[in-house]
This record gives C-alpha cells, sequence and structure tokens, in this order.
C-alpha cells in the first residue's frame, strides 16, 4: 500500500539523479552541448579581470603605454562578445531543454495513467493528478531543475573553481580571507536545507487539495445551485485557499531566510576582500590592478554562491515534486496482456466461473458469481442498489480483473485474449454517459479512423439520436459543452450508444444507460438493434420490466450474491424476491 507522502524517506540527490538519468538520454546531444561550452564560456568570462588588472597597473606606472592599454581594452571587449554569444545560445539551449524535458515528465506520467484501472483513480483524486501533471513537472520546479538547476549549479562550480584560480594566483592570504565565509554558508545549507523540503511536500499537498475542491465544485454546480449551497461553498473554498496561502507562505519565508544568508554572507566576503585587500595594497604586498581584478572575480563569485544555494534548495523542492511523480508512475496496472494473447473469434460464449472481487478497501463486491452466456444472447443483471452489478459488468472489457475465479471466452481464460482486440469488439455505455467538450460527431467517432458517414448515420438510427438532428444548430458539427452541457439527459445516453454500435461491436455492455429514455424511444432503440446487428450478445443492467423483458436471461442479485436466474415469465412465477423488486 501507498502511504502518506510526509512519512517517507526524503529523495536523496541520487535518488533524483537515477530518475532524471532516464530522461536525459533521449537529449543527450543538446546535454553534452551545455556541458562542452558552458566551461568554454566560463574560460573567456574569468579571464576578463586580468586584463582589468594589466590596464589599471599600466595606469599606476609613471611611463604609461597607451599601446598596451589600448591593446588589452581590445582584448576585454573581445572576450567580452565572444562571452556573450556564447553564453545567449547556452541560455537559449537550457530554456528549450527544459521545456522539452517538462513534455516528457508529462507525456510519460500521462501515458502511464491511461493504463491504470479504477483502484488508481480512488487513490488519487483527479485535482491532485492534475496538480503532480502540471504544477509539480513545471517550468519553475522540476523541468527548470532538470535542465537549468543543473547547468547553472554545474556552471558555478566551474567559475568559482576558476575565479580561485585566478584568486590564489593574484594573492594566497587574500583568497584564503575569501573562502573562510564560504564554510559558514555550507553548514547554514547542510543544517536547514531538509527543512524547504518538509514544507514543500505540505505545498504541493495543498495546491493538490485546492485543485481537487475546484475539480469537484465545477463538476457539482448544478447540483450547488439546486441546494442553494453557494454560501457554504465559499465558505469552504476559502479555507482551502488559506490552507494552501499558508503553506506557500511558510515556504517563502524559509527559502527566503536560506537565500538572504547567503547573499548577505557574500557581501560580508566583499567587504573583508575591501579591507583587508586595501591593508595588502597600502602595505606594497598587491598593487592596485590586482586589488581590482580580486574585487571583480568576487562579484562574479556571488551569483555562482547563490546558485550553489539554490541547487540545494531546489534540489530538495524538486526531490518532493520527483517523490509525487513517482507515485503515479510506481502504481502498477491491475489489468496486463500476456506475451503472446489470442485473437478475439467471431462467435462468442462467455461462461463467468466462481468469480469473486474485492474493492480496495477490502470490502466484498460479489462473491462466487457463476452464470453462463450464449453467443447473440441479451442478459439482463437486475436487483436493488448496491448490489454490485455495475462491478460485474466492468469484467467483461476487462476494466478490473477478479481477485478469484475466471472467465472463460469460447472455454480459454478471458486474460489470454489481446486487451486491445477485446475491447474494441466491446461497446461500453456507463451509467453516467461521459461526453467530451466536442462536437456531436466528434463525440460518436471519438478519435476512430475510418468510421464513415454511413455507419455514422446507422449508429444515429440505432440509437433513436436520428431524429433529434433539426434540434441542434449545427447538426452533427453542434458542439455540446464540457460533459454535454448543451444536450438533455436523454440525447446525452444517445450519443453515448450511438458511440457504442458505430463500430458493430459482438458485445454491447449497457449500464442502466436507457433511464432518461421514454418507454416508445428505447422499444424503438431495441427494435433497431437487433434489426441491424442481429448477432450482438448484449448485457444491459437495468430496472425496466419492459426491458427485463425483451432479456433471455436476467441475473438477479442481492448484496453481491446471485439470488435467482431465468426469464422475466419465469422469475415472475417463482421469485419472490423479483416480483417484490419489479411487479
Amino acid at each position: 500500500m501507498l502511504v502518506d507522502a510526509e512519512k517517507q524517506k526524503q529523495v536523496s540527490f541520487f535518488e533524483v539523479f537515477s530518475w532524471l538519468w532516464g530522461y536525459w538520454k533521449n537529449l543527450k546531444i543538446s546535454l553534452i552541448v551545455l556541458v562542452v561550452l558552458t566551461p568554454v564560456a566560463i574560460a573567456f568570462k574569468s579571464y576578463m579581470p586580468i586584463f582589468l588588472s594589466k590596464i589599471f597597473d599600466e595606469f599606476a606606472k609613471k611611463d604609461i603605454s597607451m599601446i598596451l592599454i589600448k591593446e588589452q581594452v581590445l582584448y576585454f571587449f573581445i572576450f567580452g562578445l565572444i562571452y556573450f554569444i556564447f553564453y545567449i545560445f547556452i541560455q537559449n539551449l537550457r530554456g528549450i531543454t527544459n521545456f522539452k524535458l517538462e513534455n516528457n515528465f508529462r507525456i510519460t506520467a500521462f501515458n502511464h495513467i491511461v493504463t491504470l484501472g479504477q483502484n488508481f483513480f480512488q487513490r488519487f483524486k483527479t485535482g491532485d493528478i492534475t496538480t503532480r501533471l502540471i504544477d509539480d513537472v513545471g517550468e519553475h520546479k522540476l523541468a527548470w531543475f532538470a535542465c537549468s538547476g543543473i547547468f547553472r549549479f554545474y556552471e558555478a562550480v566551474i567559475r568559482i573553481l576558476t575565479c580561485l584560480f585566478f584568486m590564489f594566483k593574484l594573492n594566497i592570504s587574500l583568497s584564503i580571507v575569501t573562502i573562510l565565509p564560504l564554510a559558514i554558508l555550507v553548514y547554514i545549507y547542510s543544517r536547514y536545507s531538509h527543512i524547504a523540503t518538509d514544507y514543500s511536500m505540505k505545498t504541493q499537498k495543498a495546491i493538490s487539495k485546492l485543485n481537487s475542491f475546484l475539480t469537484t465544485t465545477f463538476d457539482g454546480i448544478r447540483i450547488i445551485k439546486s441546494y442553494n449551497q453557494e454560501k457554504n461553498q465559499e465558505k469552504a473554498f476559502s479555507e482551502v485557499v488559506q490552507n494552501q496561502l499558508k503553506r506557500e507562505i511558510d515556504l517563502v519565508k524559509i527559502t527566503s531566510v536560506l537565500k538572504l544568508s547567503y547573499s548577505k554572507i557574500s557581501e560580508i566576503t566583499v567587504i573583508l576582500v575591501f579591507l583587508f585587500g586595501g591593508w595588502l595594497v597600502i602595505k606594497g604586498q598587491l598593487t592596485i590592478g590586482a586589488l581590482v581584478a580580486f574585487n571583480s572575480y568576487i562579484f562574479m563569485l556571488v551569483w555562482p554562491m547563490m546558485d550553489v544555494g539554490e541547487f540545494i534548495v531546489q534540489g530538495r523542492k524538486t526531490g518532493v515534486s520527483i517523490h509525487r511523480i513517482k507515485e503515479l508512475e510506481n502504481f502498477k496496472p491491475e489489468v496486463i496482456n500476456i506475451e503472446k494473447p489470442l485473437d478475439i473469434p467471431e462467435k462468442i460464449n462467455l461462461e463467468f466461473k466462481n468469480l469473486t472481487y474485492y474493492f480496495p478497501n477490502g470490502n466484498t463486491a460479489f462473491k462466487n458469481i457463476s452464470f453462463t452466456v450464449k453467443h447473440a444472447q441479451t442478459i439482463a443483471i437486475a436487483g436493488s442498489v448496491g448490489g454490485s452489478k455495475s462491478t460485474l459488468i466492468k469484467l467483461i472489457p476487462r476494466s478490473i480483473d477478479a481477485q478469484e475465479g475466471e472467465i472463460l471466452l469460447n472455454g480459454e481464460n478471458l486474460k489470454n485474449y489481446d486487451i486491445g482486440q477485446l475491447r474494441q469488439s466491446i461497446g461500453f455505455v456507463t451509467q453516467i454517459p461521459a461526453l467530451f467538450s466536442d462536437t456531436i460527431k466528434n463525440n460518436i467517432i471519438f478519435g476512430r479512423e475510418n468510421i464513415s458517414e454511413e455507419e455514422i448515420l446507422r449508429a444515429l438510427k440505432i440509437s433513436q439520436l436520428e431524429k433529434d438532428l433539426s434540434s441542434f444548430s449545427d447538426g452533427l458539427d453542434t458542439m455540446i459543452g464540457q460533459r454535454g452541457v448543451k444536450v438533455s439527459g436523454g440525447q446525452k445516453q444517445r450519443i453515448a450508444i450511438a458511440r457504442a454500435i458505430v463500430k458493430n461491436p459482438k458485445i454491447l455492455v449497457l449500464d442502466d444507460c436507457t433511464s432518461a429514455l421514454d418507454a416508445e424511444t428505447e422499444a424503438d432503440l431495441w427494435k433497431s438493434l437487433y434489426d441491424f446487428i442481429p448477432d450482438i450478445t448484449v448485457f444491459l443492467v437495468t430496472h425496466r420490466v419492459s426491458t427485463l423483458q425483451k432479456a433471455d436471461k436476467i441475473i438477479l442479485m442481492e448484496r453481491g450474491e446471485i439470488i435467482d436466474i431465468g426469464t422475466h415469465k419465469e422469475l415472475a412465477l417463482w421469485s419472490d424476491y423479483y416480483r417484490t423488486l419489479y411487479l
């Protein structure tokens, strides 16, 4: 089981780099260019103070050589121009690489998520998943650190070492005075930077909670308005926002303290250089030019020193984000394909054999379910609310797999067949139709290629949506809005049914999806369905007696167990439970 992220051990820098390595391999050319060009650019930058040193030392002489000064000034500008060109290129390449990595992080995580089953979506809320895929991997967090953050650290280390090399060449004692404050900075960051990790984790969890609240609120906005709950939602939202604000402020405080300590100690270092370096100049142990160069190196060190600190702080934050992404990646698919799966046969006979399924919380959904289904039969699953009827039919397309028992398709375990082919052979309509903010036509096609206009029109005819086309402003090209807000409940159900049958499925699974249709429309739907697709096997969850009468077999369930099996006439004669529910 997954445990609360705050109780997990902190992600080490080794784990951070191990995880990033899988993404760096795809961008190795860009990274190699950055590795090579960064020290080259710094070499030109780091030598520039030496030209200043020679210029000021020449001015300090009695016999000034203007030729030498002009020569050094020219070198200074040439080196500066070369550094500028290199650095602009490096900055652009870093930025481009950041965005490429961000896209790769997001696409890889998304591609994994869509393979996962319902247990995953019960564990993670939609808003939390969205936060991880947008905020955690974003430009200012994981994506920035993965390239710019690391290369700024790489650049900082090279610049510090290069500057120290020239500084020691200029004066050893002054260099030692400069290095001493660095030891204080190392202590501060090693001692307190882990606190930023804790605050960062709490901040990301608060952002996830805020996004989850927004998602559920907007999805249920009609219910909120119907029950006049706007004020209560405003109050609840204010509490969530205040919690997120507090976490953000706490994080800013700790990171600001760490960064401020770095910058202030850097300023103290500059003061020490001026005091001690000035004293050395007065004593004649250091030239004016060397002090000017030394001063330039100190200012060149300030930002690299801060970048080292930033790397440690951001590295801790990145560890949090990587941990949150790895939580998604480590969630294993519940349903997988075998290595050499079988092809789906033309005729389908199914046997449900001693099936038992447990919910993730350990509760039993159903137990020891057994029945058979012959080719082209219509099977109705009925019973009281909470009998796990919808859970049972999810086994057919393998949205979930039972922990015990098996489903046999023509004598072979259903798990031995190709999942892709199986699901292409099934038309599934859920209890609440899932529609997207797109046209009616695109909701029916749903990204599938090679669906002809003839097939679409036939699906419209079968689903009884054809008669409503004239009421849509743009016909099939009418935009229906998020979750189908621009169409009625019955139209939603018929669009979903048209999507399920447009490719002539071998099996049609309908989960109580005709509840919004009137009796006449539903009767026409069934007649058209069997006229156009006579060999289709149908599973349906329903409470309508008129629909149950059409079934070849009714599976009557109560609390996850089969109570009775028979036709409508048979159950009406000898099943007290059936008569109590439906007659």
